[in-house]
């Protein structure tokens, strides 16, 4: 193995890691929510944990913890209840009584949520948007306690979808694997694939991570496109981040908006692009020499809590919390190699 030596003077991103030393029940953490209580969220190959500044607590669904044990997706609706996808369905955390439970209803054909949700979403009318890994999207009504098939039985597609987006304009945003993405305008009821032509082809063929928007922009984060950028009015695609200073092409697992920054998640560590200037401001690594950087360049997810900070959730590396308040000081450490600190 080869080490590189470390810059002289250290960046000023100065991040706390959270692991299994700390509590955190498994080192991959694929998503992080903070719920409107302030508890820190975090989805792990072994469990949901819970974190209240000070521990954490693993939480399952009763005598049914091993099958609740791989957790890939979370999400909060205008209820507060926290929705968990597990790899043997759906569960729902309800802050109020402090329990978990399956989704245990089914379609009106039998067929019920036994299987891996690739995200969730909340309509207008408070039915919970599901989209499951074997292609269908299916709505929840709490209400009714109904389950109804979308998009009029949406495997006649073919399309298996990843990620599903609403817009304030009701417009609904649906990436895929390997079929980039589509949109609604009719909550659901049919659905077409976004299509800019002969220049843009390989966005029909993208598998899309993650949608956020800003204005009339939806920003798209793809395993083949790096970043790109959707006008919502025209259906032009721009490329916004195509290969870092490296000429690595980025695969993009999580998106956050910040201002005129974008925070990206790849698996080639997190970039802060500049919208305004069009160009990458910084690039965070793993660095062996510097212990408040990355703990792993594989981020999957990324999280702005309400005191400004970010979280960050990576593949082998846990967590890591980047306070808003270090963002304003400058660390100076010793160099590894000698010893000394920066002049």
């Amino acid at each position: 193995m080869i080490l590189t030596a470390p810059a002289a003077h250290a960046k000023q991103y100065y991040f706390q890691h959270y692991d299994i030393k700390n509590g955190l029940s498994q080192n991959t953490v694929h998503c992080i929510l903070q719920d409107r209580q302030g508890f820190m969220w975090f989805a792990t190959k072994d469990g949901l944990n819970r974190f209240d500044g000070h521990s954490f607590q693993r939480i399952g669904v009763n005598d049914d913890d091993e099958k609740c044990s791989f957790i890939s997706t979370l999400f909060e609706d205008s209820q507060g209840k926290i929705w968990v996808s597990a790899h043997s369905g759906p569960c729902i955390y309800d802050p109020e009584t402090e329990r978990m439970e399956w989704l245990h209803a089914a379609t009106d054909d039998g067929m019920k949520l036994d299987r891996t949700v690739n995200d969730f979403c909340e309509l207008p009318d408070g039915r919970i948007v599901m989209a499951p890994e074997d292609g269908d999207i299916v709505a929840y009504d709490p209400a009714s306690g109904r389950l109804e098939r979308m998009l009029g039985g949406s495997r006649d597609l073919h399309v298996i979808f990843s990620h599903i987006h609403l817009l304030p304009n009701g417009r609904i945003y649906m990436g895929t694997y390997g079929n980039g993405l589509y949109s609604s305008d009719d909550m659901l009821q049919t659905a077409r694939q976004i299509d800019c032509g002969a220049d843009c082809r390989d966005f029909t063929t993208s598998v899309v991570n993650v949608i956020e928007h800003k204005g009339e922009k939806l920003y798209v984060g793809t395993d083949n496109l790096g970043l790109v950028a959707v006008d919502t009015r025209t259906d032009a695609i721009d490329s916004v981040l195509s290969t870092d200073e490296n000429g690595i092409r980025p695969i993009v697992r999580d998106l956050r908006l910040d201002g005129s920054d974008i925070w990206v998640g790849t698996e080639s560590g997190l970039y802060i692009y500049d919208l305004t200037r069009g160009i990458i401001s910084e690039h965070l690594t793993h660095n062996y020499f510097d212990k408040y950087s990355l703990s792993d360049d594989a981020i999957y997810s990324i999280c702005a809590d309400r005191e400004g900070g970010i979280w960050i959730g990576s593949y082998f590396g846990g967590a890591d919390y980047l306070s808003h308040r270090q963002l304003l000081f400058e660390k100076y450490f010793r160099n590894n190699l000698d010893g000394s600190l920066p002049s």
